[in-house]
């Protein structure tokens, strides 16, 4: 079900008949019923194109809506998170012993993207050991490696605040790369499945939907 979507369409149409609507757009009116009453999770993104078209709205509104495309602050979080784990990939390449340490906090940077209770307090609550006399001692890598961490994870919790804007091509510092960066390695994953050169291609295209009107 996306009632989101189904109730920005039933308010584009407003008082035009949806059979007049449907005609416009270029689809059934069966089919446009079924989306405004939310029935349909994930138009394709051609009838998208359609949609945006005919109603002289944001294609890419209806495509984060219909969930094709993540909004700038969803995709500034996971850019934050891919520039953590590249720094933890570095510790471990670093230090091997260090493992089982990182893959622990990994696996908590990946869960606060879903559960909420995980706030980035606790997950710079993993950075440190605390010495008999109360001296901090970095525990997932070195000094340098774990102030990127902990500059990255101030600026994740900067991002999630309700009153942040942000765009994230000025996100700056270093550890930041370009997404296609990531597109172009050999292997990656998804939720436990390889992308395919499709796969990428695919997702290269949402991104330029996503900043084709950008300067």
């Amino acid at each position: 079900m996306n009632t989101e979507l189904g109730t920005i369409l039933r308010n584009l149409r407003g008082k035009i008949p949806l059979r007049e609507a449907a005609m416009k757009i270029g689809i059934s009116h069966t089919y446009l019923r079924s989306l405004e009453k939310g029935e349909k999770d994930k138009p394709s993104l051609e009838t998208i194109k359609s949609l945006a078209k005919a109603y002289d709205y944001s294609e890419k509104e209806l495509m984060i809506k219909a969930g094709h495309l993540m909004s700038d602050l969803d995709a500034a979080v996971y850019n934050i998170i891919f520039a953590i784990q590249d720094v933890l990939k570095e510790s471990v390449e670093k230090n091997r012993y260090l493992q089982k340490e990182i893959d622990d906090f990994r696996k908590q940077l990946i869960e606060s993207l879903k559960n909420p209770t995980i706030t980035v307090n606790s997950l710079k609550g993993h950075l440190y050991d605390k010495e008999p006399d109360d001296e901090l001692v970095p525990r997932l890598g070195d000094w340098e490696q774990t102030e990127k961490i902990e500059r990255l994870l101030n600026l994740l919790q900067k991002v999630k605040s309700d009153n942040f804007e942000i765009d994230i091509r000025k996100i700056s510092g270093n550890a930041l790369k370009e997404i296609t960066t990531y597109l172009n390695q050999p292997e990656i994953t998804y939720n436990g499945y390889q992308l395919t050169d499709q796969d990428k291609q695919l997702i290269k295209a949402y991104l330029d939907v996503l900043f084709q009107n950008r300067s």
